[in-house]
């Protein structure tokens, strides 16, 4: 199976100041998203979305808070024809240690081996470098997206299994050129 793991905030919506998209109000979908996301399917693609979502259960960024965003997310996307194969969520704080937050591969670890993915079909989508890193770490090729908030490091940006562009659009055109 050819899979495109893609992070939410930053790669599918636009990131917020305070890191918590926890309100409808701050709800803004990357442009270009809806349609290269029916691009991709079109092309054979399945689409998993992996996020770390930090302290999502605390008292200052509650699972209703974060759940009315993520169905309104997944509405929106239904609407626009997409579907997902799966959403994987990581609730832990980078201190937690946990095995499931990028760019860690636990998320997605029985995910890869129950539908047989494809490694050398499949990519990873993010704005950061923990993005790249997990793509990585499960065996596909990455396309950063630059932004101004995070750079991709040096001994990334020299690895040949991962691209720079500007725009989500970009990363569905380079996924397509494979």
């Amino acid at each position: 199976m050819k899979i495109v793991f893609l992070d939410r905030d930053g790669a599918l919506i636009e990131e917020v100041d305070d890191g918590k998209i926890d309100t409808l109000a701050k709800l803004a979908y990357k442009p270009g998203v809806f349609e290269g996301l029916r691009s991709l399917r079109e092309a054979g693609y399945e689409l998993v979305m992996v996020t770390n979502q930090n302290g999502i259960g605390s008292e200052e960024f509650p699972w209703e808070n974060f759940d009315r965003v993520q169905d309104a997310l997944l509405q929106k996307m239904e609407e626009q024809g997409i579907r997902f194969f799966d959403v994987c969520i990581c609730p832990h704080m980078p201190e937690d240690g946990c095995e499931c937050r990028k760019p860690e591969i636990g998320l997605v670890k029985d995910l890869m081996w129950d539908c047989e993915m494809e490694p050398e079909h499949s990519w990873m989508v993010g704005d950061r470098s923990t993005d790249v890193e997990f793509g990585k770490n499960i065996g596909v090729r990455s396309v950063f997206l630059k932004n101004e908030r995070f750079e991709l490091g040096e001994e990334l940006k020299n690895d040949p299994e991962v691209y720079e562009v500007e725009s989500f659009l970009d990363a569905v055109g380079r996924i397509l050129k494979s």
